[in-house]
């Protein structure tokens, strides 16, 4: 199948049961099925865990970080109906979603909804952008996430701008 969208992370935090663990995330597009893969590592790269299938069907723009207490927390966009990323269509009905794992990437909980993307959606006729893809961060204390992402606000204007989000 096709890769696309491939992310690392890297656990800095050396007070943690995984410090040091670097976790590799990439989408698989084959069978009809979008799916992300996980790969971790515990001794700097040197070996891998068999890539394996990590989330809801049809996700995109996957975005992993460590947390101060060695937890990590995915972002990515979902949506309800495949996406063909040729065109832009409505019918996607997209979702900002996050799953995070206290045990470093072994095991996820369940999704939650960040925000719905639905009727938010702007795609720039002339430039190339990424409004399928959210950018985040964590704070490096508290362990917050931010995320932004590209879309349309106002309830009556619709107009671009960058949303924003607080985990």
């Amino acid at each position: 199948g096709e890769v696309d969208k491939n992310w690392i992370a890297i656990n800095t935090f050396p007070n943690t049961p995984n410090a040091g663990r670097i976790a590799v995330i990439f989408s698989v597009y084959e069978d009809g099925k979008d799916q992300f893969r996980l790969m971790l590592s515990d001794d700097h790269g040197q070996t891998w865990s068999a890539p394996r299938i990590l989330g809801n069907q049809y996700p995109l723009g996957a975005q992993m970080m460590f947390l101060p207490d060695g937890s990590l927390a995915l972002l990515y966009v979902r949506y309800e109906d495949p996406y063909d990323g040729l065109v832009f269509n409505p019918r996607w009905r997209p979702y900002l979603e996050l799953i995070r794992s206290t045990d470093g990437g072994i095991h996820f909980g369940a999704p939650v909804i960040v925000d719905s993307l639905i009727g938010k959606q702007y795609h720039d006729p002339v430039a190339r952008d990424g409004f399928e893809l959210p950018s985040a961060c964590a704070d490096r204390m508290a362990g917050a996430i931010f995320v932004t992402y590209q879309g349309l606000t106002g309830a009556s204007t619709n107009r671009p701008e960058i949303g924003r989000a607080h985990v």
